[in-house]
């Protein structure tokens, strides 16, 4: 073995034996992935495997019945099981917020733990809900109809995006759900259908796999950048989030049928209609001394001939 080969080794030992005697990571990352899923990067998509660092603003998605971990280097860990759709740490926020997120669920089940010794406020966003927890254990499930979220351990404040409702704080073992243009509901347990349908895996406590996962040291291995299919769930997300995440796919357009697609569903995406049709959307400009002009302006009368004065 070459000196620098041998001196990379050690580097590399080295700050592999400090993540695991301290558990700090350099980002957040995928510590579990079972199933299918998949990482969506700007206009690439890409396998999503154990030990994958993330970055902000990635997409996650996790196939029906995958499930995926991510662990981040504060001891926040977040379980998806699919079908699901997570947005990492957006810099959108909707309204005034400056605190930033650490997530957006789109759709699907999600497990939130907040392991750190002194306990961060972590906000979590949704179409239908921004969610405040510090130092708690929640379930949540989103679906187009219908939010909820079950407190399995600390409390949380839900704030409805929806109508002006006040926020509302969610203790352990309550429940709270809130079905489209509804107000929030809390109950002092989950339903039943909630607890027929929550996977089972977030019945046990979520495992702290980062030290390990980190170790593997992945490659992302793309798949092609995203077609329409991939991305038509964000495409007809709420209207702030198509227009935050409009930019990094105004790119694809120069692909036929990426464009072609997008020209289909502009029933859709009122948003796209500028960048393919900017001839729709160009100020008329105004004709005057046209026919219409002159049948619609006021026939004044005469004025008065002056009488000169002496």
């Amino acid at each position: 073995m070459s000196l620098l080969r041998r001196i990379l080794r050690a580097a590399w030992l080295t700050s592999l034996l400090a993540v695991l005697a301290t558990g700090a990571l350099a980002a957040p990352l995928a510590s579990i992935v079972e199933g299918s899923a998949t990482l969506i990067r700007k206009t690439q998509r890409y396998k999503l495997q154990e030990g994958s660092v993330l970055q902000a603003e990635d997409l996650i998605e996790s196939g029906d019945g995958a499930f995926v971990q991510i662990e981040f280097d504060d001891g926040l860990i977040v379980g998806l099981q699919g079908p699901s759709r997570w947005w990492m740490q957006p810099r959108w926020a909707p309204g005034k917020r400056s605190t930033a997120a650490r997530g957006y669920l789109l759709e699907g089940w999600a497990k939130v733990a907040q392991r750190a010794k002194v306990p961060s406020s972590d906000v979590l966003l949704s179409e239908r809900f921004e969610l405040a927890m510090q130092g708690a254990t929640a379930v949540l499930a989103v679906r187009r109809d219908e939010a909820a979220v079950f407190m399995e351990g600390g409390s949380a404040r839900w704030t409805s995006r929806e109508g002006s409702a006040a926020p509302l704080t969610v203790k352990t073992n309550e429940f709270l759900s809130q079905r489209a243009g509804a107000k929030p509901l809390v109950a002092a347990r989950p339903s039943a259908d909630f607890m027929q349908r929550v996977p089972p895996v977030f019945r046990d406590r979520l495992p702290e796999r980062a030290a390990a996962a980190a170790a593997r040291r992945v490659v992302l291995k793309p798949l092609g950048e995203v077609s329409y299919d991939d991305i038509e769930a964000w495409l007809t997300a709420e209207r702030g989030v198509r227009g935050a995440l409009l930019p990094r796919w105004q790119p694809r357009l120069s692909d036929r049928a990426f464009r072609s697609d997008v020209d289909a569903h502009l029933g859709a995406l009122p948003e796209w209609s500028p960048l393919l049709h900017p001839e729709r959307h160009e100020p008329r400009p105004a004709q005057a001394g046209s026919a219409a002009t002159r049948a619609v302006m006021p026939v004044l009368p005469a004025l008065p001939a002056s009488t000169p004065t002496h």
